[in-house]
């Protein structure tokens, strides 16, 4: 099976805790996918705790095998870590990982996917440069708009944080 892995490390002036927030967001759940993918929902709570799991069908999808792919979030720490990975449908393995630094944060974002169409699976023999190179500028886009929506949101209080917090 092949395999594309694409990362991003950089460090931003945003707070890893509202990072973490815009990561998140059930209605943005859609980034967490392999790219090719829609009509993603929830399948546990609203709110994602280590374990939930989401379903998402594939974009041209022609029949049940190409529909309701499984995903599981793999790691929730909030302001630190969220992964999730495709538990039933193609591979698929997307993490991101928060450390605050003087001030700021720097952002991991580590996407690790095998295609899940036959066509696709040919396509990667002939483009495999192009799509390495492709997965690597997709991780830093979406490290970028989770920048620009972390700083869309308000700073948490220190009354709005838990004794442990």
């Amino acid at each position: 099976m092949v395999v594309f892995t694409g990362i991003h490390v950089g460090v931003y002036d945003v707070d890893p805790a509202l990072v973490f927030e815009a990561a998140t967001r059930p209605e943005l759940l859609s980034r967490w996918t392999i790219g090719e993918f829609e009509n993603v929902r929830v399948k546990s709570g609203a709110q994602f705790a280590r374990g939930s799991r989401f379903l998402a069908d594939e974009v041209l999808a022609e029949g049940a095998s190409e529909m309701d792919h499984l995903y599981e979030v793999i790691k929730y720490e909030p302001a630190r870590a969220f992964a999730v990975r495709c538990i039933d449908g193609p591979h698929f393995v997307g993490e991101l990982q928060l450390q605050a630094r003087d001030g700021q944060t720097q952002i991991s974002w580590i996407r690790s996917a095998a295609p899940s169409r036959l066509f696709d699976r040919v396509m990667c023999v002939v483009l495999y440069a192009k799509t390495r190179r492709d997965t690597h500028q997709h991780a830093e886009r979406e490290v970028g708009k989770l920048v620009a929506s972390s700083k869309g949101l308000r700073k948490p209080e220190a009354s709005d944080r838990g004794p442990n917090d």
